[in-house]
């Protein structure tokens, strides 16, 4: 144990005493906050400009209602959305002065917008959501309007019955109220899979290149003659990873602070988040790092160069970006079949698992079962890279076969 320990420490050490430790756990918490905080921020200031826009109308009566009910003003007073009438006999003119900047866009309406309800519009800026989607809510708002009137219904009545209704979002977390966030919940979901995500890659890449590098320059044959490859393994593995944890708890220590600030978040309401999962968060860096580091750290061990040891390392980046991918596809679904299946198979249950926390917490069955198969899955990884590691850390100048690393895993 006193080796390992020295190993440990060493690793540990080595790693913490880095300048670019020290800056990115610094830095990272920085960006971390602004993260949660600046895109409010910025909405909030972003400079908005006058709008011009040609309008093709050939319904013929939906220019006056659209220009009516784009009434949104800058803080001079002017009105954002200037709506010029034209004929699209002047469309190829008008998508000159687009491309010149002389207006913003061109918005065609067919004859048959009641029936189609599609529209055209041509911009520079094909991005600009909050502007596309303003003109279709008063758009389609016009159209049910007329549509209304053309009925004989009361004016008044149409305009209350077309009024936009926006939702108020209450979470309900163990059978309490918390008003949240749409937004700022998916984000911060995101966020903090993201961290994990990286903490995971980073290190286990930093475990693969210092084995890797030991093992060129044959130190590792020097450390091998005082302490077996399976204390040499796992003092690298655990003195990196305890460097990594140290980051996490801090950022973790900042991230509660940021989360009881009075701080402005996106859609400026805070994301509900339940306290117990940062512990998650930490139980997951620890088994999912340990898990991924063993492959990491035999990949160090079998590759003769730094070129093969980043070819080998593909497969296990896409086994951490996969479950990622998948996590985003189901966020409006995580308790779904194919959800719960994936996030219990343990080489995804880090990512996964934390994601369906983030969303929606899941049955506690599920939350143990799935750490009880992460355990014993990463115990039985360890116990074969390690074989791997202790016959590839001595193999030089050949690249062993799939069946050959087999074969070690077996002695």
């Amino acid at each position: 144990m006193k080796k390992l320990f020295i190993i440990v420490k060493k690793e540990y050490l080595k790693i913490v005493r880095r300048k670019a430790f020290i800056i990115s756990t610094v830095l990272s918490p920085l960006i971390m906050a602004g993260f949660i905080y600046l895109p409010n921020q910025l909405m909030r200031i972003a400079e908005e400009k006058q709008k011009v826009i040609a309008v093709i109308d050939e319904s013929g009566f939906i220019f006056e209602r659209l220009e009516q009910s784009l009434e949104r003003r800058l803080p001079t007073g002017e009105r954002i959305y200037i709506l010029k009438k034209t004929k699209r006999e002047e469309k190829e003119k008008l998508i000159e002065r687009v491309e010149r900047n002389e207006i913003y866009a061109i918005l065609i309406i067919g004859k048959d917008i009641l029936n189609s309800r599609f529209f055209e519009i041509y911009l520079k800026n094909v991005s600009d959501y909050k502007t596309i989607g303003e003109i279709e809510d008063k758009l389609s708002n016009a159209i049910s309007s007329f549509a209304l009137l053309s009925k004989g219904m009361n004016p008044e009545l149409v305009s209350e019955a077309i009024r936009k209704v926006n939702a108020i979002t209450i979470k309900v977390v163990k059978g309490k109220e918390k008003k949240t966030g749409i937004m700022g919940e998916f984000l911060f979901s995101i966020f903090m899979v993201s961290l994990l995500f990286g903490i995971i890659l980073g290190y286990g890449q930093v475990i693969m290149n210092g084995v890797l590098e030991e093992k060129t320059n044959r130190i590792i044959e020097i450390m091998l003659s005082s302490v077996n490859s399976f204390k040499l393994m796992a003092g690298k593995i655990i003195g990196i990873g305890s460097a990594g944890l140290t980051q996490v708890l801090i950022w973790v220590v900042f991230a509660v602070f940021l989360l009881t600030s009075n701080l402005g978040f996106i859609g400026g309401v805070k994301p509900s988040i339940d306290k117990n999962l940062f512990w998650f968060f930490i139980l997951f860096f620890v088994f999912g790092y340990l898990m991924y580091a063993s492959f990491f750290a035999a990949v160090g061990a079998i590759a003769g160069n730094i070129q093969e040891a980043q070819q080998m390392m593909t497969p296990i980046t896409y086994l951490i970006v996969i479950p990622y991918i998948i996590g985003i596809g189901f966020s409006s679904s995580p308790h779904s079949t194919p959800m719960v299946l994936l996030s219990l198979f343990p080489l995804f249950t880090p990512i996964l698992m934390l994601m369906r926390m983030t969303y929606v917490f899941p049955p506690l069955w599920q939350v143990y079962l799935s750490i009880f198969l992460l355990l014993a899955t990463t115990i039985l990884i360890i116990l074969a890279t390690s074989k791997i590691f202790r016959t590839g850390i001595l193999l030089y100048g050949k690249r062993p076969s799939f069946k050959e690393i087999l074969r070690w895993i077996s002695y």
